[in-house]
């Protein structure tokens, strides 16, 4: 299992939502902080003016302006974030577009 001990987990997701209350409120639970951002952008500029690196990026797949996909491109290219695991979650029933 991961040690979270020394990092945090970004949440990434344009809605408030039930689902991401939950996740937050389990991690906090755990002792693990979470930090979010509502859009692509401002996650990606919330990393970028970060010496911390998170140890875990979760993010909504249907994101305005980038979505999940291209966040996840952008991210694997820059080395200091190319190793975090990401885990792209959905609500939305037309994902299988992707």
């Amino acid at each position: 299992m991961e040690d979270f001990s020394q990092g945090y987990v970004l949440w990434i997701d344009d809605t408030e939502s039930h689902q991401g209350a939950e996740f937050a409120r389990a991690f906090e639970h755990e002792g693990i902080e979470v930090r979010t951002a509502t859009s692509a952008d401002a996650a990606m500029q919330m990393l970028e003016e970060s010496a911390d690196v998170p140890r875990l990026i979760v993010l909504d797949l249907c994101l305005p302006l980038l979505d999940g996909l291209a966040f996840c491109r952008r991210v694997a290219d820059l080395p200091s974030l190319a190793q975090v695991p990401t885990v792209l979650v959905s609500s939305d029933p037309s994902v299988d577009r992707y």
